[in-house]
């Protein structure tokens, strides 16, 4: 395991609620909490596909633009 300082990282998981791999995304969630991550979790209609990833993005872009000073 990598043991840097992470709390400077931020991000979001998308999951869709029918995703068979759900677990893994939750997991990944886990371990981004456990390393000081600031992370966002959505976990949206549907499964493993675009459908929910597209909406996913969309919802997390206003995020990120501020965060990479786009916006304001």
């Amino acid at each position: 395991l990598n043991s840097g300082d992470f709390r400077s990282s931020a991000g979001t998981i998308v999951a869709g609620e029918e995703d068979p791999d759900l677990p893994q995304a939750r997991h990944v969630l886990d371990a981004t909490a456990a390393a000081g991550m600031t992370i966002r979790y959505l976990e949206l209609p549907g499964g493993h596909s675009w459908y929910v990833w597209g909406p996913g993005l969309e919802q997390s872009l206003p995020w990120l633009a501020t965060r990479v000073g786009l916006t304001a």
